[in-house]
């Protein structure tokens, strides 16, 4: 699994709000988004996302969730 492309992926469902936003975004399909959630989730051993739940509130969560983003890139 590349970590930095599964990070920047849950950046882009954070910041779209919806995994098939961040899919449409990044020019990938919804199938390939959800794997790299999955797969990142599995690595750190935490949930970070639900693909079947209301879309993320992006305003409210984003600050938390992107504190150290300029770190990564």
């Amino acid at each position: 699994m590349d970590k930095l492309a599964a990070m920047q992926t849950f950046i882009r469902v954070v910041e779209s709000g919806a995994f098939s936003r961040a899919a449409t975004l990044l020019d990938l399909p919804k199938s390939t988004v959800t794997r790299q959630i999955q797969a990142l989730e599995q690595q750190l051993k935490h949930y970070l996302a639900a693909p079947h739940l209301a879309p993320f509130d992006a305003d409210r969560t984003r600050p938390r969730l992107l504190s150290g983003r300029g770190t990564m890139a």
